[in-house]
């Protein structure tokens, strides 16, 4: 099953208390076995990275994994992720590593992707003093599986100028207070290419993240078959095509709606 990204939520930004801007009752959209949720954090805030990032969808709060934070200035952008299997609400606390931000000086975007392998194919970030044509954030050449999946968050200092994507779909582009917070997507293939956010031509400073998914793959070794309560190895599969028995070459089981290939 090829990736897919879907926005679950883009809520308005929350004050920080102590380092930490919680927020809660944010969608992160339907329970699936499968389900990665990313959070897409963006901040204009001096000398304070986005540092860590938790997730709590019913049992607690869990610490998500860090993607690399693009900065130039006060502009940071950072992604987190995990898989989430359960639960269709949470509570997501980001913590800043020096100062706490305002309600217009961080925001957060939240992203549900299925069918992907948590381990990511390729992350990275970016940051420009002058984020226009001549200079524009930049995710260097990277390729996108086939089935994979790419999504990305930036920031500019300008908060009244939209920003333009090439190589992948724009999704958020909002004036969230002090700064531009904008996200974009690609799940088709992509061969050695640049994707880019480009800013005004006035000086703009601006911070990019990036992680690309691949497709997940239950590879297994076997298969069994339980027979009069004893299990059994299956060393081929045949099919019937046309009155005709055929021999498969790839077996693929269901899981949570997405098919997972075992040999």
């Amino acid at each position: 099953m090829a990736v897919s990204i879907t926005q679950t939520a883009n809520p308005a930004g929350v004050a920080a208390s102590s380092y930490v801007a919680t927020y809660t009752g944010v969608a992160i959209g339907d329970a699936a076995s499968d389900r990665i949720v990313a959070v897409l954090v963006g901040t204009e805030l001096a000398s304070s990275t986005p540092s860590a990032c938790t997730i709590d969808y019913g049992g607690g709060a869990e610490a998500m994994t860090a993607g690399t934070t693009g900065n130039y200035g006060d502009m940071y952008a950072r992604i987190f992720y995990k898989a989430v299997p359960t639960g269709t609400t949470a509570t997501i606390a980001v913590t800043f590593s020096a100062t706490s931000p305002s309600e217009i000086q961080n925001h957060i975007a939240v992203y549900k992707v299925l069918g992907a392998s948590t381990t990511l194919s390729a992350q990275g970030g970016d940051g420009s003093s002058d984020m226009d044509t001549g200079d524009p954030l930049t995710t260097g050449s990277v390729t996108i599986p086939s089935n994979g999946g790419f999504l990305a968050v930036a920031v500019g200092a300008l908060d009244i100028k939209s920003k333009t994507w090439a190589n992948a779909t724009g999704d958020i582009d909002d004036d969230v207070g002090d700064f531009r917070f904008c996200t974009a997507t690609r799940t088709t293939a992509l061969t050695t290419t640049a994707i880019t956010c480009t800013g005004q031509t006035n000086n703009e400073d601006g911070g990019l993240s990036y992680v690309i998914f691949s497709e997940s793959v239950l590879v297994g070794t076997n298969m069994q078959i339980n027979i009069g309560d004893s299990w059994k190895e299956v060393t081929k599969v045949q099919v019937n095509v046309g009155d005709s028995w055929k021999e498969a070459t790839k077996v693929q089981i269901n899981v949570g709606d997405t098919w997972k290939t075992v040999f």
